[in-house]
């Protein structure tokens, strides 16, 4: 990994804008899930008073745990991003090479080249 900076301030600025936006967007997405899940719940509750279809409550609340799931990975990510972005590892994937400027704009949180993406993308899943 390079000691120098791969991005100029002027370009690693906007980057923190638009990773602060996407944590702030991402923030009230969670808080509108969680209070969805609560009024589901809370449905759901007064539906099973009727008819107790309990498949359809698990496959509900599996659809609901993977878009929480999403959304904290998400989150995540952007957060270790604005961590990285001021830090010497910001922009530069394991491997050392530069991550792309345009790939950055395009995804802020990024941690691989296009190369190393590639590569991540033909291994079989595991």
């Amino acid at each position: 990994m390079s000691s120098s900076f791969p991005l100029p301030h002027a370009q690693r600025n906007p980057l923190e804008g638009l990773l602060q936006s996407q944590l702030q967007a991402l923030e009230r997405q969670i808080a509108s899930h969680l209070e969805g899940l609560s009024q589901v719940d809370h449905a759901q509750l007064a539906l099973q008073q009727d008819a107790d279809d309990a498949s359809q409550r698990a496959g509900d609340h599996e659809f609901e745990s993977a878009v929480s799931d999403h959304h904290n990975r998400t989150f995540d990510e952007v957060t270790r991003a604005l961590h990285r972005i001021h830090g010497a590892d910001y922009g530069f994937a394991a491997t050392g090479n530069a991550i792309a400027f345009s790939r950055l704009s395009a995804q802020p949180k990024v941690t691989r080249c296009v190369s190393c993406q590639s590569i991540e993308e033909r291994k079989p899943f595991q």
